[in-house]
Order: structure tokens, then C-alpha cells, then sequence
């Protein structure tokens, strides 16, 4: 995604430069879309951003490119649905789970195909059990990983990947101490294509500040808790991989008293990752 790291609708980005990074908001034409939705990777020739936001209410699906954001699909979509989630790489995307307009969870899921510079959406295979308020992420341009959620009685833990090459579902069984069962938490891809899971809702309703990382090996992935400073406790945080810099980049997120406005940084320098505050509003 270039050397940029999107966090919002109301596009900013964090220039990846050799000075402490900052946010800048980007201009051009606006779009009008529901608070419901989720942004991917765009295709790599869509504007300098490459990112693309899906409207779960309308359907429809937008753009950001040069000079801001165009309609790339109207409608053809996954439509209806709260709490859903979208991840993907500069080609492809999947959507999963959500909670659809008669109350129902859901366990479809929905493949966006961007390749040629355009947006077509088409069913994908259904694999994990219905759920809404879980969390995805797109490990390069291999597989998607899907973590926890509510199933209608209880929080989640458990892990499922979509694999890109062969359009599957598989259960994941890591070893290791497990992450708590929660909704609403941020994940990303890692240092090493390790994936970086933080903060969220316990089964208990309460919001969380833990991190963890899990590692893919050959026969298993293994969960490890990371321990030392860390942003505060929260929910729906944006948080995504940064490239270029080689860094999870997590900003803002919700609590019981509103949002929060700050940046954080989780970094490999030292051969063990560690979050630095990087900026601060």
C-alpha cells in the first residue's frame, strides 16, 4: 500500500519518512457512506492510497485514488449487514460474518476480485461458524486471518485462514496460552508475516489493552503474549502493517467515555516487539 498507513474514511495517512511520522489529510471529491463498512488494499494501479472502503448498508463499494474517492462497484456487494469484517491484499479481498437486517448472524462469505484495476464482488466459500464484531486481516498476499467475534451466545477465540491460492477455509489450533475470547479487537500483519492481535471486548464486556502475536510454523501456529508499555486499554482501534517501515502502526479507538486520538508503533528493532508511542492529538 505504497508508504502510507489508512486508518479512516475521512482518509489520513501516516507518511512512512525518515523523520517521526505524521498525519495528513487528503483532499479531492468525497463520497457519501455509512458509518458501517471496512476498508482493504485497492488495486495496485488505483490512485497513490490504494485503498477501497465497502458501505455494508448501501453495498456498494468506493475507490481512493487521484484526485479522492470514486464509486468502483454500485450496490453488487454484501448489503445489510453490521459488524461485518473485509480484509484483503491489492487483488483480492474477502467479507465475512455480520449481522444482517432480520436480526440473523451470518457464516457467508463474499470475495472481491480487483484484478485489471477493477472491482467485481462474487460469493465466496462459507467456512467458519456465524458471527458478528470478529476481526480479519490479510497476511501478504497469501491468506486472510480470521480471529474471535460473537456468536450470538458467547465471545470467540478461535482462529480460521482463507487461503488466496485455493479459495478455502481452514481451522487453525495454536498452541501456546491463548488470547482471552473478545470482540471489537484490532489485527494486523506482523513483523516476519506474524500476526499482531490488541485490545477489544472480554467475554466479560470489558475493554482490554493486551497484545499478542501469533506465529505461523510449519505445523502450527503458536499464540505469545508480548508484555511491557502499551497503548491504553480499547476497542475498534485502526490498526495495519506498515511495509515500508516494517511496523504495526495502531491509531485511536473507542472507550467507555468516547474515542481516542493517539498513534502507536509496534516494533521489531531489538528482535522482540515493543510499542512506542509515535503520535500524539
Amino acid at each position: 500500500m505504497n508508504s502510507h498507513l489508512v486508518v479512516a474514511s475521512t482518509l489520513l495517512v501516516a507518511a512512512a519518512a525518515a523523520q517521526a511520522p505524521a498525519w495528513t489529510q487528503l483532499g479531492g471529491p468525497a463520497v457519501t457512506v455509512s458509518g458501517t463498512g471496512a476498508l482493504t488494499r485497492a488495486p495496485a494501479g488505483v490512485g497513490s492510497v490504494g485503498v477501497a472502503w465497502h458501505d455494508y448498508v448501501s453495498g456498494s463499494t468506493f475507490a481512493f485514488g487521484n484526485p479522492g474517492w470514486s464509486i468502483a462497484t454500485t450496490g453488487t456487494g454484501p448489503n445489510g449487514l453490521m459488524f461485518a469484517a473485509m480484509a484483503g491484499h491489492q487483488y483480492a479481498a474477502v467479507s465475512f460474518g455480520g449481522l444482517t437486517g432480520t436480526g440473523m448472524f451470518s457464516n457467508l462469505a463474499d470475495g472481491l476480485s480487483l484484478a485489471g484495476g477493477f472491482a467485481t464482488w462474487g460469493p465466496a466459500p462459507s467456512g467458519p461458524p456465524a458471527r458478528m464484531m470478529h476481526s480479519m486481516t490479510a497476511v501478504g498476499t497469501s491468506y486472510i486471518v480470521l480471529f474471535g467475534g460473537f456468536d450470538g451466545a458467547n465471545a470467540l477465540n478461535d482462529v480460521w485462514t482463507y487461503s488466496f491460492f485455493t479459495s478455502t477455509w481452514t481451522p487453525r489450533v495454536p498452541t501456546g496460552l491463548q488470547p482471552p475470547p473478545r470482540t471489537f479487537a484490532s489485527l494486523s500483519e506482523g513483523a516476519g508475516g506474524t500476526v499482531v492481535l490488541f485490545g477489544g471486548v472480554d467475554g466479560s464486556n470489558q475493554i482490554v489493552g493486551d497484545t499478542w502475536q501469533l506465529t505461523f510454523t510449519f505445523l502450527s501456529p503458536t499464540w505469545a503474549q508480548i508484555g511491557g508499555v502499551a497503548p491504553s486499554p480499547r476497542a475498534s482501534a485502526g490498526m495495519a502493517w506498515d511495509p515500508v517501515r516494517k511496523v504495526a502502526v495502531l491509531q485511536g479507538g473507542q472507550v467507555a467515555t468516547g474515542s481516542l486520538s493517539d498513534t502507536w508503533e509496534l516494533r521489531n528493532d531489538s528482535g522482540a516487539p515493543l510499542w512506542r508511542s509515535a503520535i500524539t492529538s
